[in-house]
């Protein structure tokens, strides 16, 4: 019931698709979901602990961003890994709970919106597109990532492994669109994916992998997108299962300090120390009664 005409016709009759076929014919809406409905027999912990903070990743969890950098229309997307002892088998879920796709948006209007999004978030890592990131755009004397890391650190971003500088996502689309269809097989020990999405919280996307398909030829399928579609926010999806991401547990304290608060205290530190020598070297120099 779930499969697409071209699904039908290539896997129940047996015949060659000539024009397009899905890029993701395993994605199901239904089964790739962290709330599978009240009272459904696969809703776990993973579902309680996200219902209960109205679909964010609590604060124990690993997250990280990914970014699709692109001029036109620019795209962010949250990932989070739960710790252990929400895993089933030893594999660790992969719960996409939040996205970003605003058109002709700049950087640091995009990342004062990420940082609206979830103000005290200590994220684990900034994965993004490498070939478009190390690019550096005619008449700028900085990389994409460059501008972008340097917005993002003044809107009070921070991730562990690297501070505020980006990971470099894979290139090859072969290999990434790979480890993220490998995601998405149904483990039969409990009946659950290893990929997740919060399907309400990212419309964007589950359209995208519904509808994104790939060019073939009367001699194969090509190992590309067919063009002219929008898939920026599945981009940065597949940046993220290419870089095969693993669970790091947060620090201790998430919260993590505005740039103006640490200006001011490093204002403030400034002037006792100061105030603390001036005072010092004063007392050296006065002089009670007769010498």
């Amino acid at each position: 019931e779930g499969w697409s005409e071209d699904q039908i016709t290539a896997r129940a009759m047996g015949d060659f698709v000539v024009g397009n076929i899905l890029a993701y014919p395993e994605f199901n809406k239904r089964i790739h979901t962290v709330d599978y409905g009240d009272g459904h027999p696969l809703n776990d912990k993973v579902t309680d602990a996200m219902r209960r903070l109205n679909w964010n990743a609590p604060a124990d969890w690993c997250v990280d961003i990914i970014l699709d950098p692109g001029t036109a229309r620019p795209a962010l997307l949250w990932v989070a890994i739960p710790p252990e002892s929400f895993w089933d088998d030893g594999d660790p879920y992969h719960i996409v709970f939040r996205e970003m796709a605003v058109p002709r948006i700049h950087a640091g209007e995009m990342a004062r919106r990420a940082k609206a999004a979830d103000p005290h978030r200590w994220y684990a890592r900034f994965i993004g597109d490498a070939k478009a990131g190390d690019q550096t755009p005619m008449g700028h004397a900085h990389t994409v990532f460059q501008n972008y890391e340097m917005e993002f650190r003044k809107a009070g971003l921070r991730c562990q492994l690297t501070g505020d500088m980006f990971l470099r996502g894979e290139t090859v689309w072969v290999n990434r669109s790979l480890k993220l269809r490998t995601l998405m097989q149904v483990r039969t020990s409990c009946g659950r994916p290893r990929f997740r999405v919060v399907t309400h919280m990212c419309p964007v996307l589950v359209k995208q992998l519904e509808t994104t398909v790939k060019a073939v030829t009367k001699e194969d399928v090509q190992d590309k997108l067919a063009t002219g579609q929008v898939h920026d926010v599945l981009d940065t999806c597949e940046y993220y299962a290419g870089f095969n991401p693993k669970f790091l547990a947060p620090p201790a304290n998430q919260i993590p300090k505005d740039p103006g608060l640490l200006m001011w205290e490093a204002d403030q530190k400034f002037i006792q120390d100061r105030f603390r020598r001036d005072k010092e070297e004063r007392k050296d120099k006065i002089v009670l009664g007769i010498p």
